[in-house]
């Protein structure tokens, strides 16, 4: 019952008082959260016919205060759009992809309808009490949700009192199509039908100056009573929702309140920079609130430690951008000391690893070095958050030193600007080629750090005596390696200016293969690398991850389709014995939960093989290899990080 009510909420509706009804039965004697007053309930007035009026987009966020958090969508119908030119939306809709998928199952039933349908079976399904007229009501009104949504919730005003609400508030606003006499009369069926299933106190109409607002509750008691109750209006073109209490709705039917979220300034650098598009969902998360909600200790040992102490604001945004989804995520902050401020950022044309990596790169995250001045921070960072019983950080470098032959400090001045982490598959086998590579400030540099690594890597192996420390020469170039690791062999050389640790012997000597063949075979020369970081490498960056998406399918989809016709009997027998109750459990006694009944409208053999994601999949009729690749392209990440915060920029599939 409260799901199919939560429901009610979101497409509910508002409908101005007719003339000559009666005056507000709730009186506000003052302004933002004063105490409200609530008289009897009223008969719902005649409906008048209406015009309605067009609010701006981001009215709600004009129109309250104290907002903790905003959720917002300028164009639900244009995002919906959207997402169906997306690359996954297109590849779920392949002839393939729907031939694997077993016809009834709820794979095949959320393909073939949308999302209301699929939310109206889910909640048949699971209150098989709500008649249908009452479901007809609800998701006949929802449809009309097309233009903007809104969701803010406030946090308690004063999260320490007594008088405060403890969960906040919530309110939303979204756009809806409908003429106001077509949502009086869904609103009126609606009403009528929970009166009549559950009782007369489940849905009442009240006037508040001239207008009117509708409140649903459960079926235990009165509405005026019930804590969860949902209050439901129109303004306008828009529906109105608020929770918990008749103050929340007249925060929404009344003038706006005083300093409104759209009147502070984070509010506006967050909607620039995530809400630009018309068709993206963006989040907004006020730093000052936020704050006010936790207590001082996490303040000051989990938030200072980071940087995150003063907090201004955080956010995301998702949008689809043509085949691809492009997702933003800012976090921004007063300059401050801490975890952040050991990173640095450079422009990202300055990012040149790329050009030492291979063409058959799977993935590399490059990322920028400034190894003295990260260095200092660190110093500052355990000084001011270290445990006060620990030895000093001179000490502990000292200390390194001793141990193994030099420590950060002797180490930070021969960094160069940036260092990277790569994945890359050999021309046969299946076992990839992983390197760190770290460019040092010339060539001397690379050649003493590989002579510091060396000595270290002695000296451990030393320690532990699992491992022996090798060389080898492999033409001009040095290997030193550590023998006794697994299939994992540490293996270091130098390449001009960059000190290289690869996975292995083999990868190693692969890698000076590679050096020696032309730029063309380089990573930094393939259009799609370029092409996708550059569509988010954009202003000062920390990092950048890349992943080649359908060489990585390629491989790993691809090797599944061709075992996947001989698992898929394996699991669908486990299915059944799982469904009738026949897997044994300790000493012959059925598993736990065997044999009990499932709920009335349910189906025991659907949950069970849902869960296990078999049921909706033929195996032996999964797309070729070369279908799924049709929609597969290569993704990038770009990271800053800085005294001023954090911000994630990409694009994805998803």
């Amino acid at each position: 019952m409260k799901l199919a009510l939560t429901l009610c909420g979101l497409c509910g509706w508002h409908s101005p008082a007719a003339p000559g009804a009666p005056s507000a039965n709730l009186i506000r004697p003052g302004s933002g959260h004063s105490e409200w007053k609530q008289g009897p309930v009223v008969a719902a007035p005649p409906a008048t016919p209406q015009t309605p009026t067009r609010a701006p987009q981001d009215w709600l966020a004009r129109q309250v205060s104290n907002v903790l958090m905003y959720l917002h969508c300028d164009d639900l119908a244009g995002l919906s759009a959207e997402y169906k030119k997306t690359a996954v939306a297109r590849l779920m809709d392949d002839p393939e992809v729907k031939a694997c998928i077993r016809e009834g199952s709820d794979l095949s039933n959320a393909l073939s309808s949308g999302f209301l349908e699929q939310v109206r079976q889910r909640v048949e399904a699971e209150n098989p009490e709500i008649p249908k007229e009452v479901l007809d009501a609800v998701f006949s009104a929802a449809r009309g949700l097309s233009g903007h949504l809104s969701v803010a919730l406030r946090a308690p005003l004063a999260p320490n009192s007594e008088e405060a609400e403890s969960d906040g508030e919530m309110f939303a606003s979204a756009g809806f199509t409908g003429t106001p006499e077509e949502l009086e009369q869904g609103l009126r069926k609606l009403a009528e039908s929970l009166r009549k299933q559950f009782g007369e106190h489940t849905a009442r109409r009240v006037a508040l100056d001239g207008q009117s607002y509708f409140e649903f509750g459960g079926s235990e008691m009165p509405v005026g009573d019930d804590p969860s109750v949902i209050r439901v209006a129109r303004r306008g073109s828009q529906v109105l929702m608020a929770m918990p209490s008749a103050m929340s709705m007249g925060a929404l039917l009344g003038p706006a309140e005083a300093a409104p979220l759209a009147s502070l300034p984070a509010y506006h650098e967050a909607r620039t920079l995530l809400g630009g598009r018309s068709n993206a969902v963006w989040a907004y998360i006020d730093g000052p609130a936020l704050l006010s909600t936790m207590d001082t200790e996490t303040i000051e040992t989990g938030m200072r430690s980071l940087g995150l102490e003063k907090l201004r604001w955080a956010g995301f945004s998702s949008a689809p951008e043509g085949d691809l989804v492009r997702h933003r995520l800012e976090v921004r902050t007063e300059p401050a000391e801490g975890m952040l401020a050991l990173f640095t950022a450079k422009e990202p044309k300055k990012f040149t690893l790329a050009s030492v990596l291979p063409k058959r790169t799977l993935m590399t995250l490059q990322m920028a070095l400034d190894g003295v001045a990260s260095f200092e921070a660190l110093k500052k960072l355990v000084s001011q958050f270290g445990d006060a019983n620990e030895p000093s950080f001179d000490t502990q470098m000292s200390e390194m030193r001793a141990q193994l032959g030099s420590s950060f400090a002797d180490v930070a001045p021969l960094l160069g600007d940036e260092a990277a982490v790569a994945v890359a598959m050999p021309e046969a086998g299946i076992i990839p080629d992983v390197y760190l590579l770290v460019r040092a400030k010339d060539a001397a540099a690379a050649q003493d750090l590989m002579a510091r690594s060396e000595v270290a890597m002695r000296r451990v192996a030393a320690k532990d005596r699992k491992g022996q420390l090798r060389d080898i020469q492999d033409k001009s170039t040095r290997l030193v390696y550590m023998r006794g690791q697994g299939p994992v062999t540490p293996t270091l050389l130098v390449s001009e200016d960059v000190l290289v640790v690869s996975s292995s012997v083999p990868a190693a000597r692969r890698y000076l293969s590679f050096r020696a063949e032309p730029a063309s075979e380089r990573l930094s020369d393939r259009a799609d690398y370029t092409q996708t970081v550059a569509s988010v490498a954009t202003g000062p960056t920390t990092g950048v991850l890349w992943l080649d998406v359908p060489r990585l399918v390629s491989f790993t989809y691809g090797n599944v389709a061709e075992i996947a016709a001989f698992l898929g009997p394996h699991f669908s027998d486990l299915a059944e014995l799982e469904n009738e109750s026949e897997v044994p459990g300790v000493d012959g006694e059925p598993a736990e939960g065997a044999g009990a009944p499932s709920r009335p409208g349910t189906d025991s053999r659907r949950e069970v093989t849902v869960g296990m994601s078999v049921e909706s999949v033929d195996f032996e009729r999964l797309p070729q290899v070369e279908t799924v690749l049709k929609y597969m392209r290569p993704q990038a990440v770009r990271i800053t990080l800085s005294r001023e915060g954090i911000s994630m920029e990409s694009r994805a599939i998803f």
